[in-house]
């Protein structure tokens, strides 16, 4: 699990799965906008910056809301869905690279007139979140771990043990979700951090708590 003692947030716990936000506040930030920096650009809109960091079975979150009284973010600085967005924040002297994400909904509200960009983990493809129906015979969780991962051409992670497993059915189930059921039934979190696939011992989780 991430830490950043130093900024403000809120950690809640639901059994077993845990969601950490953290908000830009007084913190100062740096984003960027398909590899060009508009942290000056948005700045002067007024901007609220929050980063969901989903530690198991989701992707990371990032959305900005920004005002829009002069209705340039409806014309011509109208971000691309699937466009990538980068955020870092600093706070007391602490940093927070939140990673790369890629728009996944932009929403218009007002007055007053404001536009939320929201992203998810640059990880999570379209494809990863349909449901799909198959069965996996005399194979370990890092096999289907790597075949899942390799599929969208992502990386795995962390030490899992060789444990031997006779049958895994996916049945109308996405993939992130059937890896993350599968995961916590031996032992693991799965969470998606950037292009990665991230396993964590449900023990280490524990005593880190």
């Amino acid at each position: 699990r991430r830490r950043a003692p130093s900024y403000p947030r809120r950690l809640s716990r639901h059994s077993r799965n845990r969601t950490a936000t953290v908000e830009a506040i007084t913190a100062t930030y740096k984003v960027t906008y398909a590899g060009k920096d508009i942290t000056a650009d948005i700045s002067s809109s007024g901007i609220s910056i929050s980063y969901t960091d989903n530690v198991e079975g989701e992707s990371d979150e990032l959305a900005l809301e920004i005002e829009d009284t002069t209705g340039k973010w409806r014309d011509a600085w109208y971000p691309d869905q699937g466009a990538t967005l980068t955020a870092t924040m600093e706070y007391g002297g602490a940093s927070l690279d939140c990673g790369t994400f890629e728009i996944d909904m932009i929403e218009f509200m007002g007055p007053p007139d404001t536009v939320t960009v929201r992203a998810l983990a640059a990880g999570v493809k379209k494809a990863m979140r349909t449901k799909r129906s198959r069965a996996y015979e005399d194979v370990t969780l890092s096999d289907i771990a790597s075949r899942i991962a390799a599929a969208y051409n992502l990386t795995v992670e962390g030490t899992i043990k060789p444990v031997k497993i006779k049958r895994a059915t996916q049945h109308r189930k996405q993939d992130l979700r059937f890896l993350t059921e599968l995961a916590l039934e031996y032992g693991y979190s799965l969470s998606v951090r950037g292009a990665r696939l991230v396993f964590t011992s449900l023990d280490s989780i524990e005593a880190g708590a």
